[in-house]
């Protein structure tokens, strides 16, 4: 198995905090990627004994005020999420089989609570939680993150009482590393089973219980036909993965017109996203393009019956093949004929096709003057 590349700037960072006599580790989720040979994404969990003020110099610094993470430092394209410990102590997590670690300037592996089987066997017991230690929401958060990355068997961790929220940032990354992930609904399923969605993703939350028409949508309410959705997705940028996570939430709040149960749910959704996507801090570009995603994922149903002057400025968006590829999951995970999809695929490439053609406009607005006249 051949293992993920060690991004050049984290090796950069742990040179230099080593030479202040200071380790830089990969941690947890970080570490078992490496192990595994997964690409961990743009979002690092690190382990260091570096202070903070040695750590300032490397990058941006900033604190998300969430127990269990000290600071997240931004390098490059990388966001690295640290953990202060001791090189004799190593210890990150009270889930034990995130106490794994490596070492990119050695390039060794250190598990200090002999966690290799579980991990390869991709099972976390109720033994292998530290009940004392446990952290209440993001130790839970952790836990979504071991069965959406790895497919793990976690335990139905009840908690006594509901700890505070964790901070908006830390959803922020949270979301991110689900959407990431492999098996993106499985965390997402853990976390509104256990209570975490109710508690800061009410957008989310309002999804569930939203029944739709069973010879449309047979394999359940919203929240079902969401989760179902990421099984088909092929690719995990991050503006597609939001746009199938939210692209239904206006559904919860759309009224009946006619024979439309939702109607203007695309909408009403787009503008709920953008403003569930600013909450917790995405930047403006790509809350416009999850906007823009969400609001248009309909048109692909209807757009070859349209005369295409009605729809070009989105037909002309560089973002239109994936509003494409988000009505393909939309019709995949609701068991419907791909006839439509295909047929909007092929009305795209004629609308391309036309749009090269140097007379294309010249030719539509004689005709319009014509008309006028």
């Amino acid at each position: 198995m051949s293992r993920p590349q060690v991004p050049e700037t984290l090796i950069e960072a742990a040179q230099q905090l080593g030479e202040v006599g200071s380790f830089l580790y990969l941690s947890g989720c970080s570490a078992i990627d490496h192990l595994l040979g997964r690409d961990p994404g743009r979002i690092l969990e690190c382990a260091t004994d570096a202070s903070l003020t040695a750590l300032a110099p490397l990058g941006d610094l900033s604190f998300l005020g969430t127990e269990g993470i000290d600071a997240v430092l931004e390098v490059g394209e990388l966001q690295l999420i640290i953990h202060l410990t001791e090189k004799e102590v190593l210890s990150v997590s009270p889930i034990r089989m995130l106490e794994f670690f490596f070492d990119p300037l050695e390039r060794k592996f250190f598990d200090p609570r002999g966690q290799y089987f579980a991990i390869r066997e991709r099972t976390v017991s109720q033994e292998g939680i530290d009940e004392q230690g446990f952290r209440g929401w993001h130790d839970i958060c952790d836990l979504a993150l071991l069965a959406a990355r790895y497919g793990c068997s976690v335990p139905e961790y009840r908690l006594a009482r509901l700890p505070e929220p964790v901070s908006e940032d830390y959803q922020r990354l949270l979301l991110m590393r689900l959407l990431e992930s492999g098996d993106t609904a499985a965390g997402l399923r853990y976390l509104q089973e256990i209570g975490f969605i109710s508690s800061h993703w009410e957008l989310l939350a309002s999804m569930v219980g939203v029944e739709q028409d069973k010879d449309f949508h047979p394999e359940g309410d919203v929240w079902d036909h969401t989760l179902e959705m990421f099984s088909y997705s092929k690719g995990n940028e991050l503006e597609l993965q939001l746009a199938i996570l939210l692209h239904d939430c206006g559904k919860a709040f759309a009224s009946r017109q006619d024979n439309n149960r939702f109607n203007r749910h695309a909408q009403i959704g787009a503008d709920r996203a953008g403003r569930f996507l600013q909450g917790l801090s995405f930047d403006t570009g790509l809350r416009e393009k999850v906007h823009f995603l969400i609001r248009n994922h309909m048109v692909p149903s209807y757009a070859p019956r349209l005369p295409s002057h009605r729809i070009d400025d989105i037909l002309r968006s560089p973002d239109y093949p994936q509003v494409l590829e988000l009505f393909r999951c939309d019709i995949s995970s609701s068991y419907r004929s791909m006839d439509t999809y295909y047929r909007a695929c092929d009305h795209y490439r004629q609308f391309l096709k036309q749009a090269r053609n140097p007379y294309r406009g010249k030719r539509r607005d004689t005709y319009r003057v014509e008309q006028t006249s």
